[in-house]
């Protein structure tokens, strides 16, 4: 049975259907609707009501419409399958006109083009006519419109320089009144376009140090990916997100740690901060192993890797092999580099180089599990190697059975 909470919370929602479904008439104003659109709380309701009104929508209502629908659709299939709705494609087919026709004012370009990207929707067309109108119109932008458009764009991985060169010009005149968060969005945006706009970094740089403890850990670890992927290695800025980093571990999630020990392990600044750093990121890498998915483990590994060798990467690899979870190859070629280093790899190499092929999958798992086995007489370990071969004897008799 529902509970009181519950009930009330139903019989408000079927209330609010009632009245957005009931109450328009042909004098209800745009205004009165983008009322209505931004109180709904589930994108099928909100396309329903666009389904019912759009002939009275104005272009704020449009960008509204899909704000709603891109913020309320939780999984990527629910997206897809209100994408392809009559009305969903008319409301973008709206969103076209009004941006080719220069209808949209910022807020409503900045809001499209962030709803396309939460949607994962890459139309060019579309695209070609928000850049054209946003490189028209971005000296009007606020810094929250300037960074939302700056992430969507690179989002969809629609890179245009001329674009890029504006959102950049407008950023800086506006940086002061950036929130940290905005920072951060905009770092990662130019660097996942790998645009470097140097004299907006600095800047960036320098108002980042300033206000390093407002930043959420997700925005300290895309600013270090940002400039290093993007080489521009601010020794200040990167010792001050490693200094705070340590501190705040407890905070980070696996993706905030895979990327930024690689920051830091592709930067080699050699501090003494550094040492510290992996360390922390190391304990709290095997704290939240679980919550990795394989590539955050494999970029991990790899990071631990170049950075201290075995000494990190390789308690990691055995928590994750040891708990069943899948390790993405960059991490297992990383170490599998590792055991070969050196013109005679030591016996502890070798019997860890036969764990790590024994872990490879894959279309060639038959090679590694022969290597393995070679690796496991070299040791001394014969019944192994014989069980090797006759494992990848019976996948080969398998394979050709299934060509016959």
């Amino acid at each position: 049975m529902m509970s009181c909470i519950e009930q009330t919370r139903a019989n408000v929602h079927i209330a609010s259907l009632f009245l957005s479904r009931n109450t328009f008439n042909a004098a209800t104003t745009p205004a009165r609707l983008n009322v209505e659109i931004s109180r709904l709380r589930n994108a099928v309701d909100v396309v329903q009501l666009c389904e019912e009104h759009m002939p009275r929508f104005d272009v704020v209502n449009v960008a509204t419409a899909l704000h709603r629908i891109a913020k309320l659709s939780a999984r990527r299939s629910d997206r897809s399958a209100l994408l392809q709705t009559d009305t969903a494609r008319l409301l973008l087919e709206r969103a076209a006109h009004a941006a080719k026709s220069h209808e949209f004012n910022s807020q409503c370009l900045a809001n499209t083009v962030w709803s396309l990207a939460t949607l994962s929707w890459e139309d060019k067309p579309l695209l070609e006519t928000l850049s054209a109108t946003t490189q028209a119109k971005v000296s009007n932008f606020q810094a929250q419109e300037l960074a939302n458009t700056s992430w969507a764009f690179a989002t969809l991985d629609y890179f245009d320089t001329t674009l890029l060169e504006a959102l950049s010009n407008a950023s800086s005149s506006k940086l002061s009144s950036f929130s940290t968060q905005q920072l951060s969005n905009t770092a990662w945006a130019f660097a996942t376009s790998r645009w470097r706009p140097l004299p907006l970094l600095s800047d960036i740089a320098l108002l980042a140090m300033h206000e390093i403890n407002e930043f959420q850990a997700q925005g300290l670890a895309n600013m270090a990916w940002a400039f290093v992927t993007l080489e521009v290695l601010h020794q200040p800025l990167l010792a001050t997100i490693a200094e705070v980093s340590i501190a705040r571990q407890a905070e980070f999630q696996p993706q905030h740690l895979a990327s930024t020990a690689w920051a830091f392990a592709e930067a080699d600044l050699g501090h003494h901060s550094d040492d510290h750093l992996y360390d922390a990121l190391s304990s709290a890498a095997l704290e939240t192993i679980t919550q990795f998915n394989s590539r955050e483990l494999g970029s991990t590994i790899l990071a631990f890797s170049q950075k201290r060798g075995f000494s990190l990467a390789w308690p990691l690899f055995l928590e994750a092999d040891r708990l069943g979870l899948k390790v993405g190859m960059s991490g297992t070629s990383a170490l599998l580099g590792r055991c070969e280093s050196g013109p005679c790899p030591s016996r502890r190499c070798i019997v860890r180089e036969m764990r790590l092929l024994l872990r490879c999958r894959g279309p060639v798992r038959t090679l590694f599990n022969v290597a393995a086995a070679f690796r496991a007489a070299e040791v001394g370990n014969a019944p192994k190697a014989l069980q090797l071969l006759d494992r990848c004897q019976a996948w080969a008799d398998r394979e050709s059975d299934s060509f016959q």
